[in-house]
């Protein structure tokens, strides 16, 4: 069987949301022909495999803060009594300040201190191992220095896979930070043989910036065994998010409004109604409930492990998404991206109403698969919520409606498959030879010399 190195920072049991498709990598690549080897930093509690090679990491910033004097586990605004924004998407001066001498010192990202094991491990596996691939998955950004890294040491096809963008394509060159790491990303994929992103509107950012090299759009997905168990459904009136609302730019002000008015006209009954928000708490979640008149209907219980958040998934009446909230010239946040949680919620196999930011793709998954409503106004919002609360009034659960076909083509089964054919692609004779003798000055756009038709059209799998 072929082997592939992954290159992976966030691996479980780290409860972090970038674990989850380097975990779907492994658990599913060996089914389609590829024997998976994962490289990531020792974390306590973790399943040790030989297919899981763990190294050292150095915390840089816990170091930073034990030079200052300062507890390296806990923050600096807390340490320092320093107040932080009760308004969503608004930073304090002092924050800013903060977060740009931490961007700073820690360039190009947070977890450099693990680069120099990694490279060490990198070089050790060469000679005990055979590779035919490589995949490094990014965030964060060591991972693709790293795949850099082993392409010129194991010598053999490297994909490097953006589960986001390492930088925003239409945003000017401002500081000097932002100015180095363009200047990084370019220098990185040189060696780079194919690219991967998470979505088609990605891929196409990605191909008209590197015209020269294969790019392939391969979404993100759940894990089938997650349709299992069942749990019984709560009896209240309860919508639920769960994850990251990343200091407002997932902003929930247009569902409190339409609550709001929903409870004013009588239209829902507030002893049935429950709003809740698992993740990392942020305050201003419960000074914008205040402002509704909302804060005896939301709860905000904190972050939960994985499973956890699964199990609640399968238990709400309604699962809420929210699409990054950001201007509308950063299109590839707002409407080109997925919110990872919603393949979650489609294992949930629970309805779905989706908000925030302009339609894009979030709007056509959840039309295409039937597994939700994406609402752009609050009218169309009270809509929704009197529909589902007229039929949750009548049998005290909110029907499911999602279509099985749609919702399969979205597994890590489907996934990882799609993995493999560019794995497949890469390591043929031809695509090797043409690799070698590809002379991106005289050829303009690199499918127009290799045949993929269909190829996307059949799982999602774009070129």
């Amino acid at each position: 069987m072929r082997r592939v190195l992954l290159i992976a920072y966030y691996y479980p049991p780290s409860n972090d949301s970038g674990a989850v498709r380097p975990a779907a990598l492994m658990k599913y690549l060996e089914q389609v022909g590829w024997e998976p080897i994962v490289l990531t930093p020792r974390l306590p509690g973790r399943t040790l495999s030989a297919q899981v090679i763990e190294t050292e990491y150095a915390d840089v910033l816990a170091r930073l803060k034990r030079k200052m004097g300062l507890r390296p586990n806990q923050g600096v605004h807390e340490q320092l009594g320093l107040p932080q924004s009760e308004v969503p998407g608004k930073c304090l001066l002092h924050t800013t300040l903060i977060q740009w001498v931490r961007e700073f010192i820690t360039y190009p990202d947070l977890t450099k201190g693990w680069v120099p094991f990694a490279r060490q491990e990198i070089k050790s596996l060469s000679t005990r191992f055979r590779f035919n691939a490589i995949i490094s998955t990014l965030p964060p950004v060591s991972c693709h220095l790293l795949g850099s890294e082993a392409k010129r040491l194991l010598r053999c096809p490297w994909v490097a896979d953006y589960r986001d963008l390492w930088n925003e394509p239409h945003s000017p060159p401002v500081g000097l930070v932002t100015c180095l790491q363009k200047r990084l990303e370019v220098k990185t994929l040189r060696e780079a043989d194919a690219l991967v992103a998470v979505s088609a509107p990605w891929a196409d950012d990605l191909g008209r910036r590197y015209s020269s090299k294969p790019i392939f759009s391969i979404t993100n997905g759940f894990d089938p065994d997650d349709l299992r168990p069942e749990y019984p459904v709560s009896e209240s009136f309860s919508i639920t998010h769960t994850g990251d609302l990343y200091n407002g730019l997932r902003n929930p002000s247009l569902l409190f409004e339409a609550l709001q008015e929903l409870l004013r006209e009588q239209h829902l009954e507030r002893n049935a109604l429950e709003v809740n928000f698992y993740g990392p708490p942020e305050r201003w979640v419960l000074a914008l409930a205040e402002k509704y008149g909302l804060a005896d209907i939301v709860r905000i219980p904190g972050a939960i492990s994985r499973q956890e958040s699964l199990r609640i998934q399968k238990q709400s009446q309604i699962l809420l998404v929210l699409a990054m909230n950001l201007p509308s010239d950063c299109g590839c946040y707002t409407s080109n991206c997925y919110p990872g949680k919603v393949f979650e919620y489609l294992a949930a196999q629970r309805p779905i109403l989706g908000m925030g930011g302009a339609p894009g793709v979030l709007s056509q998954l959840l039309q295409e698969t039937g597994a939700g409503f994406y609402a752009l106004t609050k009218e169309d919002v009270k809509a929704f919520l009197v529909d589902m609360y007229r039929e949750f009034r009548a049998s005290g659960r909110i029907s499911y409606r999602g279509r099985p076909v749609a919702i399969k083509r979205y597994t890590h089964r489907e996934m990882a498959g799609q993995f493999a054919k560019v794995l497949d692609i890469l390591t043929s004779k031809p695509c090797r030879e043409y690799c070698e003798q590809f002379d991106p000055q005289h050829v303009p756009s690199i499918s127009q010399n290799t045949d993929t038709a269909g190829l996307r059209d059949s799982g999602g799998f774009q070129q």
